[in-house]
């Protein structure tokens, strides 16, 4: 049987944003912000449980609001269990 293939960091983030918080997906662009693309302190806590339950990955609140999507993406990529 074939590994299941993870879904990119990017990805992941992209889809939770628009799926679960109904951001745009026109305004989830890498470079931007969590709070530029209309995502709250709760939203955001939110969004670190999803992509620890996910991923394994952990980080803090601060860290994913000082971070762009593409930054956030490559701590979640530096910070996820192995496949």
């Amino acid at each position: 049987m074939a590994p299941v293939q993870q879904p990119s960091s990017m990805d992941l983030i992209r889809t939770t944003l628009t799926d679960k918080f109904d951001i745009e997906p026109d305004s989830a662009e890498p470079g931007a912000l969590l709070a530029e693309v209309g995502m709250d302190s709760i939203m955001i806590v939110e969004l670190g449980v999803i992509i620890k339950t996910e991923t394994g990955a952990e980080f803090t609140d601060d860290e994913a609001a000082s971070l762009t999507l593409a930054g956030l993406a490559a701590l979640v990529d530096e910070r996820r269990r192995p496949a």
